[in-house]
């Protein structure tokens, strides 16, 4: 029986040939966008589960909420070790960047050619307690229980030596040789962790009274999160710093969503965009199904006198409706081959869309859910087509009657209202989220985001320097380039250290404010909008951090709401003013417009500029450059830097917006097209 329904399905789709292409090219569409979205949500739902124990695994988190600079996800691992001690706690782990450290560890020489490791971290021999890596070779453990040794990704031995057989090879540096005692396969993309380079945690002494460790422990379960806080904090927090530290755990598994700290090892994602992904799944599949009703419905017309004959000739309703319910599964199951085959074919272009790289494996998991969704779409598909087409009245069919009654009217026009409405809802949807967006970033920031060249980690001794080196100097000279100026921060990645002043009046502040350490002329560098006062001057030579018989001295710009916490409502009050932070004289010479420091939604507007004091190990040349492509001027500043250092690896990018791409339009534009095609289709 079913192969002579099948037999007679596909006949019966040979038969009426345009209406079946539009029902399978409809829905093959429909179903690889769906599966296209539903592939970004699962990807991006996937991050870290790879960790052994990761439901056991926590970090822990500094809270300064107290002094106005909130969360941070770094602690200090020299006090954490005191966590060990707990019944709760099984192991405690460290990962501390070396750049916040002293980045002149980060430089190493091979032959002539001068390297900067990439994403070094001071490490511990525990690390695969914590973190899912494949060695490659060597020993791990004991390349981070051996000083001087390094463990590099296979990305990055390849990348300093040609070859990942490079354990026993040695990289020399300003403080001996660095071994080679390991190599392991690069982290997948889906996990928070960012790391190419790896030394053994005691090769630096560390700061005490730090916190820029990202320590993480795991605990023996069953246990209470919020008195196992309390416990750390008790083991943590001594005298003044209870009054303004909080410790947090963040599970493992939850860090790509919840940590949107700038202070990540990388930028985090989106639990909202998640949940439009999964929304326009439902929308996605709803629009293929109500499309594929409304032309199953609307082909009644033309079989009517088909199922009048079938009737005439003894078949039952029941096997009326199997054999179209069989047309429905033939048309899915074709389908779902072909929308397969364009998820395959879209892949690249999607990754390049969405900026991942989702790759998709014939798993019995994959192979299931395409089941799944083939028996559901079947049955969601082509119930009611098949009740409706098989429930018809043989005499009124042979009579020639009309077949459409009033119910199945109104039915089609409640699917034409209902994928008009997700037509028109997604049409809004991708008109104004763009908007939206172009909204926020046309909002003023305090400072130029345009015509700016970056140049980041610049070697501190040589930059830094109050007067010009000579790197600067010829750079200044390139055509196209108007000004160069020095900067420790980025703008939009938010502060590296913060102060506390002790006013004018005595008075001292309760929270602390973002500094920024720049150099001569601030103001021009950042585009900055001057209030009152001046900028910083290279004719005022004071103006520099600098020491005398009185104590330390620095100039310093403020932003206008800084002033007003000051006590000076109008700028012109706060200049030649002088407060003090870090037992530092901190000479007001001028005052401008609040700038939005860090990320829109955590920016920071109160903040100190610092001529030539920094607590930074590296710093950023900012180029003023006249508008145009720069791609010669990128050469030219390659092959500078080169001779100049010897550096021939650095991070240079235009403009201030790195790692701010949005790709929530994106996501939407790819299926809002898939569902135009299938509206017209009909139409």
């Amino acid at each position: 029986m079913i192969a002579n329904y099948a037999k007679t399905a596909w006949r019966t789709l040979s038969r009426y040939k345009q209406h079946s292409m539009l029902n399978v090219v409809g829905l093959a569409i429909g179903l690889a966008a769906t599966l296209l979205v539903a592939q970004y949500a699962r990807y991006e739902l996937s991050y870290d589960k790879q960790q052994p124990d990761v439901e056991r695994v926590f970090r822990v988190e500094s809270d300064f909420s107290a002094l106005g600079v909130g969360s941070v996800p770094s602690a200090n691992y020299e006090l954490a070790k005191a966590f060990q001690a707990l019944p709760q706690v099984e192991d405690v782990f460290s990962l501390t960047p070396v750049k916040d450290v002293d980045e002149s560890w980060m430089y190493v020489t091979r032959g002539e050619n001068q390297f900067k490791l990439d994403k070094l971290f001071l490490s511990y021999a525990n690390i695969r307690q914590f973190i899912a890596l494949d060695v490659i070779s060597g020993d791990l453990e004991r390349t981070l229980s051996t000083p001087r040794h390094l463990a590099l990704s296979q990305s990055e031995a390849y990348r300093l030596f040609g070859s990942e057989l490079v354990v026993g090879e040695t990289l020399s540096n300003q403080a001996g040789l660095f071994t080679v005692g390991a190599v392991f396969k690069d982290l997948p993309e889906t996990s928070h962790f960012a790391f190419n380079s790896l030394l053994f945690m005691d090769n630096l002494a560390l700061d005490s009274d730090s916190s820029l460790d990202y320590v993480y422990v795991k605990v023996h379960f069953p246990f209470d999160k919020s008195a196992l806080e309390a416990q750390l904090f008790s083991r943590y927090a001594f005298g003044e710093d209870k009054k303004y530290l909080k410790l947090q755990l963040m599970p493992l598994k939850d860090l790509y969503f919840s940590g949107q700290s700038p202070y990540e090892m990388k930028p985090g994602g989106s639990l909202l965009a998640i949940q439009i992904c999964l929304s326009l799944c439902f929308i996605l599949l709803v629009v293929a199904i109500v499309n594929f009703i409304n032309l199953s419905v609307a082909q009644g017309a033309l079989r009517a006198k088909e199922i009048g004959v079938r009737k005439a000739l003894g078949a039952t309703r029941g096997q009326l409706f199997w054999q179209f319910m069989m047309e429905t599964s033939v048309i899915t199951l074709v389908a779902m081959c072909l929308g397969y085959a364009l998820v395959e074919l879209s892949l690249p272009l999607f990754n390049s869309l969405v900026d991942r790289q989702i790759e998709i494996f014939w798993h019995l998991d994959i192979l299931a859910v395409l089941i799944a969704m083939t028996v559901m779409v079947t049955l969601l598909a082509g119930s009611y087509p098949a009740w409706y087409l098989s429930a018809q009245n043989t005499k009124a069919i042979l009579q020639g009657e009309s077949v459409q009654g009033r119910s199945a009217i109104r039915l089609r026009k409640g699917l034409l209202i209902i994928q008009s409405s997700f037509a028109i809802g997604l049409v809004i949807a991708a008109m104004v989220l763009p908007a939206q967006l172009a909204y926020l970033q046309a909002q003023p920031t305090g400072y130029e985001k345009e015509q700016k060249l970056v140049l980041q980690s610049m070697p501190n001794g040589t930059v830094f320097t109050q007067t010009p080196s000579a790197l600067v100097e010829q750079l200044a000279k390139f055509e196209g380039v108007r000004h160069v100026g020095i900067i420790d921060s980025l703008m939009t990645e938010g502060f590296m250290y913060s102060l506390q002043f002790t006013f004018a009046d005595g008075v001292e502040s309760a929270q602390s404010f973002p500094g920024v350490g720049t150099g001569f002329g601030a103001v021009e560098t950042l585009g900055l909008n001057l209030l009152a006062g001046r900028d910083f001057d290279k004719s005022f030579a004071s103006d520099w951090f600098h020491r005398d018989e009185s104590g330390r001295h620095v100039s310093i710009l403020i932003t206008r709401s800084l002033a007003k916490t000051a006590g000076y409502d109008i700028p012109e009050l706060a200049i030649n003013k002088t407060i003090k932070a870090l037992g530092i004289n901190m000479h007001i010479v001028g005052v401008v417009e609040d700038v939005q420091l860090g990320q829109t939604r955590e920016a920071h507007t109160q903040v100190v500029f610092l001529c030539g004091f920094s607590m930074t190990f590296s710093k950023n040349l900012i180029l003023t450059v006249v508008p145009g492509e720069h791609h010669e001027l990128f050469e030219q500043i390659r092959a500078l830097v080169a001779a100049e250092l010897n550096i021939y690896e650095f991070p240079t990018y235009s403009g201030w917006m790195k790692n701010m791409r949005i790709r929530s339009p994106q996501i939407l534009d790819w299926p809002i097209s898939c569902k135009f095609f299938q509206y017209w289709q009909f139409s």
